[in-house]
């Protein structure tokens, strides 16, 4: 769990989500967390690149994340 909310509260996160009108959205996830948890998401997607970078990681032939962020740090630090 990236986020340390533990294993229940992450439950419920999921099910809030899945539950909510018009179902799980990329658009609402980080709202839905902070509602359910009570606490805003403090990772930083920016430094999830550079994990890649010192693995000597040059290419990803498919990326699947709900998370513009994640793509946002991929795509800007090339």
């Amino acid at each position: 769990e990236g986020r340390a909310l533990g294993e229940v509260t992450k439950f419920l996160v999921y099910n809030a989500r899945k539950r909510q009108p018009g179902g799980d959205q990329a658009a609402t996830y980080f709202e839905r967390t902070e509602c359910v948890a009570g606490v805003q998401d403090a990772r930083f997607q920016q430094l999830m690149p550079d994990v890649l970078h010192w693995l000597g990681i040059t290419r990803i032939d498919r990326f699947v994340s709900m998370s513009n962020m994640k793509h946002e740090a991929l795509t800007a630090s090339g």
